[in-house]
């Protein structure tokens, strides 16, 4: 909405009632010192008055006088004009009475020549126009009478000369007046302009603030909007990333003859790509995947759907772990350019051979297995490792062959696991996982993930989980 400026008349008001406001001030203020000063003069009239040496007339008048100037100053809700003539009144009759009384030599003139000047400040410019006129008239009519003879008593001409230096001081005093009166005008017409530019401009200015304000108003309104359209968008993609990983992740553990296998899943509040895979090939082989990719989001559940896709193409060719992880890579190097995504995935394969299970296992990137030996109570790593997939191509990718006895057991997890972190910001790190699972008092698959899991959750407390957490146990079963 665009409010509209004050017009230059609103402005011009303005600016005059300022000046009338100040005019009236410096009023009562010239009013208030000419009564205190003229109250001394008013108390030796009346007593001269009283002692008989002043005349009846002049008694009189000068305390009406003093009661106009006192009502002049008290009354002050009066017009300011009407007050300001009133006193210019009592200063034309005090010139007049110095005419009268005292002729040239006197102080007439001087009064003459001043209260223009006054007009001007205490009531206006057309005000003082017009008392420069009434002072040249009075001077004009004193001289004229003087010279017919007519203003002979109390201040008498001594003769031609005098009247002549009369004449041209008028002259020159009027003249002066008139050029004072000039630069006075010029003077008050560039304060009333001045005064107009200033509130013009804080007009201005208070325009350019409402359009700033409203502009930033609905800036911030569109802001807002975007930002609820965006997260509305982000809570939507986060919902469709949930959905792909879940429809990617097995609905159970398979059951195999020898192997007792359980998982756990807990995705984090933002998606953060792990997925595992079960492959059971016939009852006595079966391939297991535990992959994270990297990145969060729609983007990382895309890349979680090409990976999963690319190794259920390929395991069924019957590859070992490295061979296959070497195809996944060559597979998903062309996808990974742009984004700078790759997968990290942990292959392990299983099959039994007499009745003992051969395990051959090929990481790229991942958590490596943990391995617990039956009536060791140590759990060790396996030392595989290998460039995530997408990372460079050709990549090539080691793998490790451990026999398995009964009892033995075989924990996979994503790096949730290790770097999930307690309040302080602390990690709970791969030695404490190892010493957990060495520690665990035996029973199922299942039983030890509990036992695993118990543990960090107390580790992790009140903290936030930040990513993905998976874990897989499998156990050889006795036979």
């Amino acid at each position: 909405m665009k409010t509209n400026l004050p017009s230059t008349s609103t402005i011009a008001g303005e600016s005059d009632a300022i000046l009338r406001e100040w005019r009236t001030r410096v009023l009562n203020i010239v009013l208030t010192l000419a009564s205190i000063v003229a109250f001394p003069a008013l108390l030796i009239t009346i007593f001269s008055l009283l002692q008989g040496q002043q005349f009846v007339m002049a008694g009189a008048v000068y305390p009406a006088v003093y009661l106009f100037l006192l009502a002049l100053t008290l009354f002050r809700r009066l017009d300011v004009s009407a007050r300001g003539w009133g006193f210019l009144g009592l200063g034309y009759l005090a010139a007049v009475l110095s005419f009268v009384s005292g002729g040239m030599l006197f102080s007439g003139r001087a009064y003459l020549m001043a209260l223009p000047v006054l007009a001007l400040v205490l009531v206006g410019v057309r005000s003082g126009w017009i008392a420069v006129a009434l002072s040249t008239v009075i001077y004009g009519l004193y001289v004229a009478l003087a010279c017919l003879g007519w203003m002979t008593t109390g201040g008498d001409f001594p003769g031609p000369s005098f009247l002549n230096v009369s004449i041209t001081t008028g002259s020159t005093a009027t003249l002066l007046l008139v050029v004072v009166m000039v630069l006075l005008e010029r003077f008050h017409r560039l304060q009333v302009n001045t005064l107009k530019a200033e509130r013009q401009a804080a007009a201005e200015l208070a325009q350019i603030n409402v359009e700033l304000e409203q502009r930033v108003e609905q800036r911030t309104a569109e802001l807002a909007q975007a930002s609820v359209q965006l997260e509305a968008a982000y809570r939507r993609e986060m919902e469709i990333a949930c959905q792909i990983q879940s429809s990617l992740l097995p609905p159970g553990s398979p059951e195999v003859p020898g192997l007792d296998i359980a998982s756990f899943f807990k995705p984090a509040q933002q998606i953060g790509g792990d997925f595992y895979s079960y492959f059971v090939f016939d009852r006595d082989h079966i391939g297991i995947a535990v992959g994270d990719v990297s990145g969060k989001g729609l983007q990382a559940a895309l890349m979680m759907s090409l990976s999963v896709g690319i190794l259920t193409s390929e395991v069924r060719r019957g590859l070992a772990p490295a061979a296959l992880l070497e195809v996944m890579n060559a597979g998903l190097w062309p996808h990974t350019q742009r984004n700078k995504i790759n997968t990290a995935l942990c292959y392990l394969s299983m099959a039994r051979l007499n009745s003992v299970w051969e395990m051959q296992v090929a990481n790229a990137g991942a958590v490596a297995p943990l391995l617990i030996k039956q009536g060791e109570n140590i759990a060790c790593w396996l030392d595989i490792g290998g460039l995530p997939l997408g990372e460079v191509t050709p990549a090539d990718y080691v793998e490790q062959r451990q026999s398995l006895a009964a009892g033995d057991v075989m924990i996979l997890s994503s790096d949730g696991v290790v770097e999930a972190m307690n309040p302080a910001k602390e990690l709970y790190g791969f030695e404490r996982l190892a010493a957990r699972a060495a520690s665990t008092p035996g029973g199922s698959a299942q039983e030890i993930c509990e036992w695993i899991l118990a543990d960090v959750r107390q580790f992790v407390g009140e903290a936030e989980q930040h990513d993905d957490i998976t874990l897989i146990a499998v156990r050889i079963a006795p036979v």
